[in-house]
């Protein structure tokens, strides 16, 4: 059994193991909402948290993914997929840039891990919401730069999150002050693809994304404060972000990309459907709990511009 069969197995199994905690056919009926976002809803009321804003939004966006997961493996409905998808990108958008505005006035830092913040930033890119993955992509180096705070200077050992805001940093022009931030030591073989990134040769491309895949399959965090580390549950892993928001930014500054892939994991039904997309993700009809967990926020950071994408 190949290693994606074995991920397709275990994903069958969680999407079985978890019906009622998960995947119920509405978002906010879950025991999932009932347990967790629901306790956070709870500590905002007794005593508004930084922690609880940051951790909420981030379970949040996870939530979404794997609901969108389910729905394209277990329900074989793309449009489902595609609309929970962005629903994920949306929070994504929310765990990172209105920590960072909120940042100043809170009494702690609402810093994120900087590994885990890297799916939450390739959501933006992927769904091509491309004024939210810019807001991300600021924010990130301005925390790396000692401007903001929310992934602090960062994490040497973070080589996909390093990998993806650099490539940022190039079609942004937006420069990272490495002198200030922790800067991968050994950064290989991102360091070869960021040299060759914009390439023209796509039979070079198509040999990074083989490495990429593989070592995409093959990673391992021990370093979380979870039990099961996030990247480790087996939708994560065949969910190729940080390769796909990698193509995506390349089309964005007009390159072209290959149209099949030697790597199996880019023919798996996640890769195919994520590179079909070619117009921004439609704004989702409705983000269950934003208005409750902002109006928190708005309350006691006065100063805070809201946000207008939910007004």
């Amino acid at each position: 059994m190949t290693k994606i069969e074995q991920l397709n197995e275990e994903l069958n199994s969680r999407f079985e193991e978890n019906k009622t905690w998960f995947y119920t056919s509405n978002f906010k009926d879950s025991e999932f909402v009932d347990v967790e976002i629901k306790q956070y809803l709870k500590i905002y009321e007794n005593n508004f948290s930084e922690n609880a804003f940051t951790f909420a939004f981030e379970a949040l966006a996870l939530y979404a993914l794997d609901r969108a997961t389910y729905s394209l493996f277990y329900l074989k409905d793309k449009s489902k997929y595609l609309e929970e998808f962005s629903l994920y990108s949306y929070y994504s958008h929310m765990t990172i840039h209105e920590n960072s505005k909120a940042a100043k006035c809170l009494k702690g830092y609402p810093e994120l891990d900087m590994i885990r913040t890297t799916h939450l930033f390739a959501s933006n890119i992927i769904s091509k919401q491309w004024n939210q993955a810019f807001d991300i992509g600021n924010d990130l180096i301005d925390s790396l730069n000692a401007k903001s705070c929310i992934i602090r200077r960062g994490d040497e050992n973070a080589l996909v999150a390093w990998f993806l805001i650099e490539l940022y940093s190039k079609i942004s022009d937006y420069e990272i002050n490495k002198r200030r931030a922790f800067y991968p030591k050994e950064f290989k073989p991102y360091d070869k693809i960021l040299e060759n990134w914009d390439t023209n040769d796509l039979s070079e491309v198509d040999k990074y994304v083989y490495i990429l895949c593989d070592m995409h399959l093959e990673q391992q965090q021990e370093h979380f404060e979870d039990e099961v580390s996030m990247l480790d549950l087996p939708f994560m892993k065949l969910y190729p972000y940080e390769i796909i928001a990698w193509l995506n930014l390349r089309e964005k500054q007009g390159l072209n990309n290959p149209k099949e892939f030697s790597h199996p994991l880019m023919n798996e039904l996640i890769a195919k459907t994520l590179l079909e997309i070619k117009e921004p993700l439609e704004k989702p009809n409705e983000v269950p709990f934003l208005k409750e967990f902002l109006d928190h926020l708005y309350k006691k950071c006065r100063d805070v511009k809201r946000n207008e994408l939910f007004k």
